[in-house]
Parts: structure tokens; C-alpha cells; sequence
């Protein structure tokens, strides 16, 4: 099923992640799963693979009264992150194949750009599915293929021609699942009948390139792998080539595709 490169942050590349990486690649993601999830302020969310708690807190914020959200993750440096931005929220260390949590708990569960990482991905489902109560919901975002995100696309021919493919796979990584073929293979193997999946876009935007190329390196993998030399010629050689995603405010902006998963 690809490669699963795991994005683990320790506490520092964690809360880079959320001081930069949240508000320009996930944030506008998480209201479109938040929105999908329609919350009653009777439901108890679970948010797996929550990582600094994104869509946890929008959910949150979502409904007038507070609802009751357990956000769960393996990543502790994440954990702790999301624990210090929100105490209230219940924060968990918890694997998505072997859920610590009863049968029938949640109203609604929700997974944005984690499914990919996960081992046993039929097993997740089925513990999503378990854990799930009747007639409940679960949302799972899951990225399209590195091909169908141009902007990304841009960025990995950089990445391998500075790096090799040892560096680009890492990138690559988080849209490894973008066959829409194969999330059905995986859905139909966990036993599930009632999921449609639909493919959306959604606008990203960073304050910069320079903001862009230091999210990429520095809130995954590639920073324990990457030269300072190469690091240097990666901002040079991206200011001039990913120069058509610059607006005229100077900011980036490019539309990102991914897969909603609807399971009902």
C-alpha cells in the first residue's frame, strides 16, 4: 500500500508544525471535515491521529455548548502540543489499529491525512467502525496523488533532483494512498458497506516560499535527512521554480486535492 514514511515530531518540530504548518495546510482542511462530521452538542467526537489537534479544536469551536472530544494519536510530541494549547479537550497516546476505547463510544470520528500512515489500514477501519455507535458518522481525509497537487508535484522534482528519491520518497509520502481504487480495495476488505468517497479541492496558503520550503523540511522527516547545503540550494532553486504560486501580495496560494471518505 506505499510507502508509509511516519511523520514522528519531537515536541519542538511538533509545535513548529502547529505555529506554522496548521494554519496553512490544515486549518481551511478541518472545517471541510468538521462541516462533513454535522456535530450535535449531544455527540462524543473521537479525532484519530489528532496529531496538535486541529480539527479537535475547530470542532470544538464549532458548536455552542461544548460538545465532548477525545483526540488520540501515537505521536507524544504532538500530544503535548495539543494538551497545552487545549487542557479541556481529552488528549490520548493511542493507536488507530487497537483503539483503547469501549464498543459503541462515539457519535462521530473523525481522521484528517493520517489513514495513510497507519500499518494495518483494513484494522483501523474496523476499529473505527467498532468504536463507532449506530447510525454514527466517520469522516477520513485522506490526500490524492502527489500528481493530482501540482504544487507539491513542483516541489518533489526540486526535492529529488537536490536530494535523490531516498529524500523526494518522503514527500511522497503523505499521498500515497491517492488511488481512490485503492481506498475502495481497503474499505470493501474491512467489511463496510455503507462509505461513498468523493474528491474535493481545497485553497492552501503560506505567507511565503521561503515559509512553504521551511514547513516541508523542518515539520517532517526530511529535517533529520537533509544537508544544510542541500537545505540552502532547496530555498534557492524554489524561489525561482515554484515562483508561479506566488500572488501578487506575495503570498502562496495553490489548490490542494484530496479524498473524503463518508462513512456511514
Amino acid at each position: 500500500m506505499g510507502n508509509k514514511e511516519s511523520y514522528q515530531l519531537e515536541i519542538s518540530g511538533a509545535r513548529f508544525y502547529e505555529d506554522n504548518f496548521v494554519p496553512a495546510l490544515f486549518k481551511n482542511w478541518a472545517k471541510r471535515i468538521v462541516k462533513e462530521l454535522n456535530l450535535k452538542e449531544s455527540d462524543h467526537l473521537l479525532d484519530i491521529a489528532c496529531g496538535t489537534g486541529i480539527v479537535a479544536r475547530t470542532a470544538k469551536g464549532s458548536i455552542t455548548n461544548k460538545i465532548k472530544i477525545t483526540g488520540c494519536d501515537m505521536n507524544e510530541g504532538m500530544l503535548k502540543v495539543a494538551e497545552e494549547i487545549d487542557s479541556e479537550i481529552n488528549w490520548v497516546k493511542a493507536n488507530a489499529e487497537n483503539l483503547p476505547f469501549n464498543d459503541d463510544s462515539f457519535e462521530k470520528i473523525s481522521c484528517q491525512f493520517g489513514f495513510m500512515f497507519f500499518g494495518n489500514q483494513v484494522e483501523a477501519l474496523s476499529e473505527m467502525e467498532r468504536v463507532k455507535r449506530k447510525n454514527g458518522k466517520i469522516i477520513i481525509g485522506i490526500w490524492d496523488s502527489i500528481e493530482a497537487n501540482e504544487g507539491y508535484f513542483d516541489l518533489l522534482q526540486i526535492i529529488e533532483n537536490i536530494g535523490g528519491q531516498n529524500l523526494g520518497s518522503i514527500l511522497r509520502s503523505p499521498f500515497n494512498l491517492g488511488d481512490k481504487n485503492e481506498i475502495d480495495k481497503i474499505i470493501k476488505l474491512s467489511k463496510i458497506s455503507n462509505y461513498k468517497i468523493e474528491t474535493i479541492k481545497e485553497q492552501v496558503e503560506f505567507p511565503s516560499i521561503e515559509h512553504w520550503i521551511d514547513c516541508d523540511v523542518k515539520a517532517s522527516p526530511i529535517a533529520e535527512k537533509i544537508s544544510g547545503l542541500q537545505y540552502s540550494e532547496l530555498r534557492k532553486e524554489a524561489k525561482t521554480k515554484l515562483s508561479k504560486y506566488v500572488a501578487d501580495d506575495q503570498k502562496v496560494r495553490f489548490n490542494m486535492s484530496a479524498h473524503i471518505v463518508t462513512i456511514e
